[in-house]
């Protein structure tokens, strides 16, 4: 049986998210510890390396909890916002300010730390985490495109 990763919904690997996010805020991708980073989480460091093989694979799940926050919540108050485009860009511009504002430490390391990732899981990270704002074009933007 495959060990779980900590993008799953366990309760431990919300834990796992929550304190390795809290260290690499605070301390960046670089200086933060997966010692460090299991004890915050109550765990040792073996129960840690079980749930997720690197570090730079903890900060991908990190950085993807942040991305579905994120788009998940945009979706939802666009989807509330009326058909104006005016309304959904003022909605999106919004709900990005709250986003940020609220989740100080996850719009930290969403901007930051993203160096920490290299290769495959830099791209996939990019890939998925790419934002549709078509529904945010106005009509006349979307005659010149």
């Amino acid at each position: 049986m495959p060990a779980e990763r900590t993008n799953g919904t366990s309760p431990r690997g919300d834990l796992i998210r929550a304190a390795a996010l809290r260290h690499f805020a605070r301390h960046g991708y670089d200086a933060a510890s997966m010692r460090q980073i299991a004890a915050d989480a109550g765990i040792t460091i073996a129960t840690l390396y079980f749930h997720c093989s690197t570090k730079e694979q903890l900060l991908f799940d990190v950085l993807q909890a942040q991305m579905i926050g994120l788009t998940e919540g945009l979706d939802a108050a666009l989807a509330d916002a009326g058909d104006a485009w005016s309304a959904k860009l003022a909605t999106a511009i919004r709900f990005h300010i709250q986003y940020v504002t609220r989740d100080e430490e996850g719009a930290n390391i969403s901007s930051s730390e993203l160096r920490g990732l290299t290769g495959e899981l830099r791209a996939q990270h990019l890939d998925e985490g790419v934002i549709d704002f078509g529904v945010l074009r106005a009509p006349v933007v979307d005659r010149v495109l």
